[in-house]
Order: structure tokens, then C-alpha cells, then sequence
């Protein structure tokens, strides 16, 4: 189980140890993953791609993946750090619970 990076509204944010570039996150919800990319342009957040996770596991339905684009547009740069420190430093992250996004 790659680690848990945020948590809310029941959706699990994960990045992958030994992950690839773009930089992305995978979330999950129940029997339901998606996978988010990071379109990133002289450090703004320029766009969101959001695709299938390419395993068993359903599509997120709309009203969740609407709730990780929330969220991805106001923590963008905290998933970046974090993505950075586990797959580039390749040292250990923490969860953040977020309530009320």
C-alpha cells in the first residue's frame, strides 16, 4: 500500500514510493480510484488531467472527482512538496486530514 498523503470527505490521497513523472496523485474512495495529474507551467498551476487508475477499481464519480480538483487547486503545492520528498528525497511523509474544503 503505497502512503496515505491527505484525507477528506472519505477520499484517501496516495502517491507511490517509486512513482513517475508527471507529478500525480491517486485517490480513492470505497471500490472507486482515480488518478490526477499536475499540469504545472512556471510554477502555476495551469490544469488538472484526470484519467483511469488502470487497475480493478471503478472511476471516481463526478461529484468526487469535482471534490479532488477542489482540493488539488488549493493544495497543489503542499501535494508537490510531498510528492517530491517520497519520490525524489525518498524520505517518509505524514498524513494531513483537511475538514471543511
Amino acid at each position: 500500500m503505497p502512503p496515505l498523503a491527505f484525507t477528506f470527505d472519505g477520499i484517501k490521497i496516495y502517491i507511490y514510493n517509486e512513482d513517475h513523472l508527471p507529478i500525480h496523485i491517486h485517490a480513492e474512495k470505497a471500490e472507486y480510484e482515480s488518478v490526477f495529474e499536475l499540469v504545472i507551467d512556471n510554477n502555476k498551476l495551469v490544469g488538472i488531467d484526470v484519467r483511469e487508475a488502470g487497475n480493478s477499481n471503478k472511476e471516481l464519480p463526478e461529484k468526487d472527482t469535482k471534490k479532488v480538483k477542489k482540493f488539488l487547486k488549493k493544495y497543489w503545492k503542499e501535494v508537490v512538496e510531498k510528492w517530491e520528498k517520497l519520490v525524489v528525497f525518498k524520505t517518509k511523509i505524514t498524513v494531513k486530514r483537511i475538514s471543511g474544503l
